[in-house]
């Protein structure tokens, strides 16, 4: 047990404080004050006793820089460097599984984490990984999205987004314009996702930007652009059912650089698919070349040719052929279905021609046409 002792001719404020610390070590606490704290107490008002010193004023003017920095122990600090990094442009190549931007819900370069939206961003690499063919497989793994509405079938992409299907017409859009397609889906326009950089999934009611649109959403394919930086990537590949395919895609600058730059993709797909008297073949090419009209200003020229002399399986009938006949005067027999032998006939040619002027008006706006 410890011993409290002291002085009672001299108790003061100064006994009080060493009591209190006397008696904490016994009950076995700790006790912490501020040595500013235990000076004024110790003095207790009284004339004679220690007072708290306080720190002297340094005169701004009394001595340089230097000497006071020394006298005060301080030091300077190494310049501190902050580098930023601009968000890509919502056409500029996509790195890995993300994206920074999108142009479809605001038809402005807006950063995804800004954008008051619902948006999925299906990136370059990702199709690549899937190993996707078609729209209808690289967009399996988007929520709220389903493509399975035809089946089987291959000669539609067929989209519903959080329960709306499209009708395959209301829904599709190629570098923000809508995809001229038929409701009966034999002229439908499919695009190759070989030729597509990104695929921007956009949910929610969007009619104020694009018009006539179902309320669950659209999808937007971002094709390949040319680049200021040669590239060349050659693929080949083969499956079950004699599947057999390659793609060449190439891109870089024109002879003269500051005139501008060019790409080149093309692909083609044959296979005997797994029905007897069903085959698919597509042959398509994109080639674009852009211009540098100023410093500001540039232009882009593309074209999109596909050709697709064996359509695959379908395994549907139009309304217009099989139910009702007064479009074509006729409708099929019951009995009948596209894939039988002697019908089994369909082919599709795809032609579009594009271009796109944009003009910088200073670092945050942009004209598109």
């Amino acid at each position: 047990m410890a011993k409290i002792e002291f002085n009672g001719a001299r108790a003061s404020a100064n006994s009080r404080v060493l009591t209190r610390i006397a008696v904490c070590s016994a009950l076995g606490l700790s006790l912490s004050w501020l040595p500013s704290m235990a000076l004024a107490q110790a003095a207790g008002g009284q004339p004679g006793s220690q007072q708290p010193e306080s720190l002297p004023v340094i005169d701004a003017g009394a001595a340089p820089t230097s000497e006071r920095n020394e006298r005060l122990g301080s030091q300077t600090l190494a310049p501190l460097m902050v580098e930023g990094e601009a968000i890509n442009s919502a056409d500029a190549p996509t790195v890995g599984y993300s994206a920074d931007a999108t142009r479809a819900a605001t038809k402005t370069d807006t950063p995804l984490i800004t954008t008051p939206q619902a948006i999925d961003v299906v990136p370059r690499e990702q199709v690549e990984d899937q190993g996707a063919r078609t729209v209808n497989n690289a967009l399996r793994y988007t929520p709220g999205v389903f493509t399975g509405l035809a089946g089987s079938s291959s000669r539609q992409t067929t989209i519903a987004l959080r329960g709306f299907p499209g009708g395959d017409v209301n829904n599709t859009f190629m570098d923000g314009l809508r995809l001229a397609n038929d409701p009966g889906s034999y002229s439908n326009i499919q695009i190759d996702p070989f030729f597509i950089e990104r695929i921007d999934v956009i949910k929610g009611a969007l009619s104020a930007l694009y018009g006539r649109a179902q309320p669950g959403g659209l999808v937007n394919y971002v094709t390949k652009k040319p680049l200021d930086e040669q590239r060349r990537m050659v693929s080949v590949y083969g499956g079950s059912f004699g599947t057999y395919g390659a793609g060449l895609d190439l891109t870089g600058p024109l002879p003269n650089p500051e005139i501008g730059n060019y790409r080149v993709t093309v692909s083609g797909e044959t296979s005997d698919t797994q029905y007897d008297v069903v085959e698919r073949e597509r042959f398509t090419i994109m080639p674009q070349v852009s211009f540098n009209l100023a410093d500001d200003t540039s232009l882009l020229l593309q074209a999109y040719v596909q050709r697709d002399p064996e359509g695959g399986f379908h395994g549907s009938v139009p309304y217009d052929i099989s139910v009702n006949g007064d479009r074509f005067g006729r409708t099929v027999d019951d009995e009948w279905v596209d894939s039988a032998r002697n019908y089994e006939e369909f082919d599709r040619d795809i032609n579009m021609l594009a271009f796109q002027l944009d003009h910088e008006v200073n670092d945050n706006v942009t004209l598109t046409s």
